[in-house]
């Protein structure tokens, strides 16, 4: 896992929290074990980018959007909202939508978009499984659209939190291939598996227990039957 004197920004002052100590002790207690955020997320895109790996080792694209998943999967953490909630056990905040809205939108979420779409909707459904791209008040579009100021507001404490966020943040996003919609389909509950199981596997501070599967069990196989899914 990487360390958090790599992952958090030397000129932060201030400490935001991805989890709570399992065992309820408060975060100033000198033996509890709270997660930083810039930690968290870098683990996540981590891990989601090595189960990518193992998946399709041939697609470093495919890689490379997996740990774009991981670090915007809890981008809304940011919020005061959020560490409020998480401080103080009261409360409840939407988390997962604001990292959609940024992998929409860029970081200028003011942009006209779409980018990242199939990242999008891995990040928007972490938690609550994959949302529909249209169609109501609980869609994609609508969602973004709901929360693309507010997590716009997020992106300056971001970047000054997490060195991994200020440099993805500020390099071009990874080209979203236009892709025919079973693929497509395909190709986003890929993304959307890697950053859940990464998720979990950080959450509960496990490592990567599973060897690589064989040609004929792993997605590798359908990939040189089927052709690049991204």
């Amino acid at each position: 896992m990487a360390s958090l004197s790599k992952v958090r920004s030397p000129g932060a002052t201030m400490t935001f929290w991805a989890h709570s100590d399992r065992s309820g002790l408060p975060s100033t207690d000198p033996n509890a074990k709270w997660q930083p955020l810039a930690e968290h997320l870098a683990n996540v895109s981590i891990l989601s980018s090595r189960l990518a790996g193992l998946s399709l080792p041939s697609d470093g694209h495919f890689q490379k959007l997996a740990a774009c998943c991981g670090l915007l999967h809890d981008f809304g953490k940011y919020s005061d909202c959020f560490q409020k909630m998480i401080l103080t056990g009261k409360g409840r905040c939407q988390h997962a939508i604001h990292g959609a809205a940024v992998a929409c939108f860029g970081a200028s979420v003011v942009a006209s978009g779409p980018k990242l779409v199939h990242v999008a909707l891995a990040v928007a459904g972490h938690h609550a499984g994959l949302p529909n791209i249209q169609g109501g008040e609980s869609s994609l579009q609508e969602r973004v659209k709901k929360y693309k100021q507010e997590a716009e507001g997020l992106i300056p404490r971001a970047r000054e939190d997490s060195d991994c966020l200020r440099e993805f943040l500020k390099q071009p996003f990874p080209s979203f291939a236009r892709i025919e919609v079973p693929r497509f389909d395909l190709f986003t509950r890929m993304l959307f598996s890697c950053l859940v199981d990464a998720d979990r596997l950080d959450t509960a501070s496990r490592a990567i227990s599973q060897l690589p599967l064989g040609p004929r069990e792993s997605c590798a196989g359908f990939h040189c039957a089927a052709g690049p899914v991204g």
